[in-house]
């Protein structure tokens, strides 16, 4: 029987196909086929899912009112993120999408999130990350920024880390 849980959570999506193929390599693709195959059934799925979350739309055309520069850091590869974006009519609200698909690490490493500051000319301290994953809060914190951690109605709870905690976007003001 196969252990699951000795994946780290922390892993961005090349990350674990690499983890997964050095264990039980498949037959006749590489690590980066089963990759494109994989994220290529989750644009699929974007496609005829809902993949909102209460409030976000709002919220974000809210701080784009108020002047904030919003930037978006993510361990989700860039056209994972671009259809999301686009199939919730969000990507004109964001300065910059940044994806640690093309740094060294993924989060918990603040690689992600030094190249999105450096792309909306901020030093990470002058930064506000809203976060929903521990592995977000600890690279949004290496860098300096403040942390909202988003626990989503409750369903992500571990967000100790944060210096705030939301529930929903909602909650924002």
């Amino acid at each position: 029987m196969m252990n699951l849980a000795i994946r780290p959570k922390s892993m961005a999506t090349k990350e674990v196909t690499k983890f997964w193929f050095s264990r039980y390599p498949w037959r006749g693709n590489d690590y980066k086929d089963i990759e494109y195959m994989f994220l290529s059934r989750v644009i699929e799925l974007i496609g005829i899912e809902d993949c909102g979350i209460d409030g976000i739309k709002k919220t974000v055309q809210k701080l784009k009112s108020l002047g904030f520069k919003i930037g978006l850091a993510t361990n989700v590869p860039f056209r994972v993120v671009s259809k999301v974006l686009a199939k919730l009519e969000l990507t004109h609200l964001f300065d910059n999408t940044t994806s640690a698909e093309f740094e060294e690490q993924g989060k918990p490493s603040p690689d992600v999130y030094l190249t999105a500051s450096k792309k909306t000319w901020e030093l990470g301290q002058n930064c506000i990350a809203i976060e929903d994953s521990s592995s977000g809060i600890k690279a949004a914190k290496r860098v300096g920024m403040t942390v909202i951690g988003f626990t989503n109605n409750g369903t992500n709870t571990n967000r100790s880390e944060a210096d705030y905690i939301i529930d929903k976007f909602g909650d924002v003001n």
